[in-house]
């Protein structure tokens, strides 16, 4: 694991105690950003289209997302070495604007947010759109989400990859997912609580463990299953734990009645989510996917990874006056994540 130390010497208008940051990144130059309002603060700033906003470690206040900016936090979990904390988030909304066409009507535009390394502990919503608003292009990886995960406008290109989702997960309440949902799809994620929505959307999990599912049609392949599936779901190379893949469901190699004991090589931690669960299987050789990998998290083509590719801010020292000039030394260390 690579550890960075660098000095910078810079000018700040206010000096400000508090670790947590948010670093604006635009063609114009850098912006910081201090304390819990850091993070909403650097999404008002920042521009309607291509913006990056870096987020330090730390619990920040509730934040509404209507530019289409890249966000990218320090990881959702407390790091076991460093012991660095994760980047957090209670309540995470998406909004659309709502503009005109060219014969004067309404219409909502939602943008395009890619979220990687952040936990949202209690509820992450794109909210409703009231004027035919359609969700394009969401990118999610690497992020943990503490309750709830809803969708409420119809979607096209949005997916969830490398995620946990625990707590009432996607099947609080039976509106999650109203409207047609057109390649939402959940990639490499752990779920506690899956659904899908009607026959007409076309909502995937990949190489998913799923505790329980709840409703709704979906498409399930490769994945590792503690419950059947709904009526009018495909299910190919999954691993049930149950019985029956579920009334009505078609497909084909799927395993049933497995024992936990001959999926996982640690059959006491087993499908449970932990920090420290690799969820490695005991014979991957034996299940494997409708891609040649093997099924469950770590195979497909984006293999279960905690990791943030970003840096974590281990410490800060700010002297606290600045020179003659007006400038101000800083010492950061920085540790570069990397898996062991």
């Amino acid at each position: 694991m690579m550890v960075v130390a660098f000095c910078a010497t810079t000018v700040f208008a206010q000096v400000e105690s508090d670790i947590r940051t948010a670093t604006l990144v635009q063609s114009k130059g850098t912006t910081v950003f201090y304390g819990a309002s850091a993070f909403a603060d650097a999404c008002n700033a920042a521009a309607e289209k291509g913006d990056v906003i870096v987020l330090s470690p730390g619990h920040f206040n509730d934040v509404t997302i209507t530019k289409s900016i890249t966000i990218y936090g320090a990881g959702y979990e407390t790091d076991a070495i460093s012991g660095a904390a994760p980047t957090e988030v209670a309540n995470l909304y998406i909004s659309a604007k709502t503009d005109y066409d060219d014969y004067g009507n309404k219409i909502d535009i939602y943008p395009a947010v890619c979220l990687e390394g952040v936990c949202v502990s209690s509820y992450f919503c794109v909210n409703e759109s009231s004027n035919g608003g359609v969700l394009e292009n969401l990118v999610v990886r690497k992020c943990k989400f503490g309750n709830v995960v809803a969708i409420h406008p119809k979607s096209n290109n949005c997916k969830f990859s490398q995620c946990v989702i625990l707590g009432h997960g996607l099947a609080y309440y039976s509106s999650v997912f109203p409207s047609q949902q057109n390649q939402l799809n959940f990639e490499n994620c752990w779920l506690q609580n899956a659904t899908g929505a009607n026959i007409e959307s076309t909502i995937t999990y990949d190489h998913c463990i799923i505790t329980q599912y709840r409703s709704g049609y979906a498409h399930v392949t490769n994945s590792i299953m503690q419950s059947s599936l709904t009526e009018n779901c495909t299910a190919d190379n999954n691993i049930f734990t149950v019985k029956s893949i579920g009334s009505n469901v078609t497909g084909t190699n799927n395993w049933t009645e497995v024992a936990i004991d001959q999926i996982f090589a640690d059959a006491s931690a087993g499908a449970n989510y932990s920090a420290v669960n690799d969820f490695k299987l005991r014979f991957p050789a034996k299940f494997v996917g409708t891609d040649g990998t093997e099924v469950g998290i770590n195979g497909g083509v984006a293999p279960f990874d905690r990791i943030s590719p970003i840096p974590r801010i281990l410490s800060s020292d700010i002297d606290l006056r600045t020179s003659a000039d007006g400038k101000l030394k800083v010492s950061i260390q920085v540790e570069a994540q990397t898996k062991e």
